[in-house]
């Protein structure tokens, strides 16, 4: 089971999306990939088709699609 969360802007450092596999203890918590965000944060996050991307919703409207592989190569 893989799972995506966010954390906000705040205290000058930058929206971060993180992404694990809980199934894998190793990935969880400060080992989890991520992928830092520039410009406004990301509010929502959705999979995409055949669960090969995942849709970011932004808070200044902008929806963004990833592929998986960006996160999976960090």
């Amino acid at each position: 089971m893989i799972v995506f969360y966010t954390t906000d802007a705040a205290m000058s450092k930058p929206c971060e999306v993180y992404y694990a596999d809980v199934r894998d203890p190793s990935q969880l918590g400060e080992s989890a990939t991520k992928v830092t965000i520039e410009g406004s944060k990301v509010t929502s996050i959705l999979w995409g088709p055949l669960d090969q991307t995942v849709i970011t919703g932004r808070e200044d409207g902008k929806l963004v699609q990833w592929d998986l592989r960006v996160f999976l190569i960090k």
